[in-house]
């Protein structure tokens, strides 16, 4: 890397000189605008725009380097290009401002033509704020399979498009950034493949914080805050999926949401692994995939908190081969912590808890599904605990859960249901028909209504035994012929 010259600073001794390490800079000074080489020589004055252009191109004819672009608000008036480098760092000082002039995208990335191989290019933006200065436009646009960028450190404010984008992009970064007041923070599409945004606020953008539409693969959200004084149109994160093409890999972790709906999902294409994990929802709707025609399959829902929902933890409209454990649903009034048809999935080891108003709280309300476990689970304060509306009943185990002050802890039509504490699913005892009488009625102590009752005398009945007026707290034991001394009958009742 070729090296500035040194600046002079007037000292008691006379002027001495700092040396800076970069291989063009752009900078004002008294109103006007200039970009300077690495031997001293100016060879752009007054032009904004074009001085940040040509000290591009200067840095790519030398193979790429670094640009510095000292502190001050430059008006952008036209798209700047970036094509043919590698290794280009555009960086700025605390107060350098990037503004859009008109509705035009400010940097547009263009390295496709590059292989990834013997070098990668690697563009990278460094403590700029681009201002979209309430213009329809974009920050930066990465297109045309470019390889590798960086956005660190950089602000997006008052952007009425979406402030980055990447369409046809592989292997990019976004960390340590701010996007606000945006109509949009992040778009990417049209096979955008491993984009990772980590340690980066969006807060408050009007229609959504990060934008994914198919086809994507390999999308990595991470460490992030996401708030909105108001909900946004669509959501924190809206994942939009397409026919014919596949959002695959999706994590989205460590995240804390704030207000409105934090995941949003539609459309008719298929949506595989993605993983939901360790994150904080304070929102209306945490998990939206009501609006989905295609497949919502292979989601893992992990270890994450469901804080003071007020309408759903997770709504969709169909999920499949997914997995939601060791969540924390805390509930907050009116109340689903999981609602929607699902199928081969698995629902262990979460708590869900009511904490306001308990009048129509209801944790797992499943209107159809098959092959599902509902395992390990904890219930408390809950008016209802589970509900299954489906048809395959059988296919539908819970077990080994504990519900504590819920007011109807299973219902709607039959499943299979075993060893649920404080939901008696098996009881057993002695009933006594007295002598003369040919009837006794037993209170089976079951939480549900038996499927099935069996009886045993313990002695020499003086008629046929029969069961009936079965009922979710009783049934009737009868004989066809009153004993002429009491007789024991022992019962054994299962749901």
């Amino acid at each position: 890397m070729q090296q500035l010259p040194y600046y002079p600073f007037i000292t008691r001794g006379g002027p001495i000189k700092r040396k800076l390490t970069y291989d063009a800079v752009v900078f004002t000074e008294d109103g006007h605008y200039f970009a300077e080489d690495s031997n001293g020589h100016i060879f752009c004055q007054d032009s904004q725009t074009s001085c940040i252009q040509e000290a591009i191109s200067y840095v790519a004819q030398l193979g790429g380097g670094r640009i510095s672009i000292k502190s001050g608000t430059y008006a952008i008036n036209s798209t700047i290009n970036i094509n043919n480098t590698r290794q280009l760092i555009i960086e700025g000082e605390q107060n350098t401002v990037l503004e859009a002039a008109s509705n035009i995208v400010m940097f547009q990335v263009n390295t496709g033509n590059f292989p990834a191989y013997p070098v990668t290019p690697v563009v990278e933006f460094r403590h700029i704020i681009f201002d979209g200065n309430g213009y329809n436009t974009n920050a930066i646009y990465v297109t045309n399979r470019s390889w590798q960028s960086n956005i660190v450190s950089c602000t997006f404010r008052n952007f009425q498009n979406f402030a980055v984008v990447y369409s046809q992009a592989y292997s990019h970064r976004v960390l340590n950034s701010i996007f606000t007041n945006n109509y949009g923070g992040i778009y990417m599409t049209n096979q955008a493949n491993d984009i990772r945004i980590e340690y980066t606020i969006f807060e408050p953008n009007s229609y959504a914080d990060v934008m994914i539409e198919a086809p994507a693969e390999g999308i990595t959200i991470s460490n992030c805050w996401m708030e909105v004084s108001s909900p946004q149109t669509i959501g924190h994160i809206y994942i939009h999926t397409v026919a014919s093409y596949n959002l695959i890999n999706i994590n989205i972790q460590n995240i804390r949401f704030y207000s409105g709906t934090s995941i949003y999902v539609d459309g008719n294409g298929t949506t595989f692994d993605v993983n939901v994990v360790a994150n904080y929802f304070n929102a209306t709707q945490a998990i939206n995939a009501t609006n989905v025609t295609g497949i919502v399959s292979r989601w893992k829902i992990i270890g994450n908190n469901f804080n003071e929902a007020t309408q759903y933890g997770i709504n969709v409209s169909k999920m499949e081969n997914s997995t939601i454990v060791g969540n924390f649903f805390l509930a907050k009034d009116s109340w689903y912590g999981i609602y929607g048809d699902l199928y081969q999935t698995a629902i262990n080891d979460n708590v869900f808890m009511n904490y306001g108003s308990t009048t129509s709280s209801t944790a797992i309300y499943i209107p159809a599904g098959d092959l599902v476990t509902i395992v390990g689970n904890t219930f408390l304060y809950i008016v209802n605990g589970i509900y299954y509306g489906g048809s395959n009943g059988n296919d539908i185990v819970v077990a080994h859960n504990s519900f504590e002050d819920v007011t109807t802890p299973i219902s709607g039509n039959p499943i299979i249901i075993g060893q649920n504490g404080g939901y008696i699913t098996v009881n057993s005892g002695q009933a006594i028909i007295s002598s003369g009488s040919t009837s006794v009625t037993v209170n089976h102590g079951l939480s549900c209504t038996p499927s099935k009752v069996l009886i045993t005398p313990l002695g020499q009945p003086s008629g046929n035994l029969w069961i009936s007026n079965i009922t979710n707290t009783s049934f009737a034991i009868n004989i066809s012929t009153a004993p002429s001394a009491n007789l024991s009958v022992a019962w054994l009742a299962e749901c």
